[in-house]
């Protein structure tokens, strides 16, 4: 799962005990992510689409999380690429940072998204009424 603020979070793939292949949320992603050994995300030619933080998750109930690991982006370097006798460019340099996160954070993320859902359907119900 990755989780971009403002964005919800989005499932990106869930393995399985009794398969190899991963299962993708999205078919896209097939080209895009991958699961190396020891369970690693692999994530291919990263760009700015893929900043963000990026969590395992059990499928147990209740779910655990994982601490999380921030990919973001560190500097913008320049690199030379002689290109019809011009140099140009640009490259950016991108970091993997473990998050320490408490097991109530995710907590309150989650009853934070319930809550919205809750505030929504109660207004929805209210015009409904009227």
């Amino acid at each position: 799962m990755v989780l971009k603020p403002p964005k919800r979070p989005v499932m990106i793939l869930r393995l399985f005990s009794t398969s190899p292949t991963p299962f993708y949320y999205d078919v896209g992603f097939r080209t895009k992510y991958s699961v190396q050994p020891k369970h690693c995300l692999f994530i291919k030619n990263v760009t700015l689409d893929e900043l963000g933080i990026y969590y395992c998750m059990t499928t147990e109930a209740p779910p655990k999380f994982s601490n999380g690991t921030r990919l973001h982006i560190i500097e913008q370097t320049h690199l030379t690429e002689c290109r019809n006798n011009t140099f140009e460019q640009n490259h950016t340099a991108v970091n993997y940072t473990e998050q320490i996160q408490r097991p109530w954070n995710i907590i309150i993320l989650i009853s934070g998204l319930m809550h919205g859902v809750l505030v929504i359907v109660v207004i929805g119900e209210f015009l409904s009424l009227i």
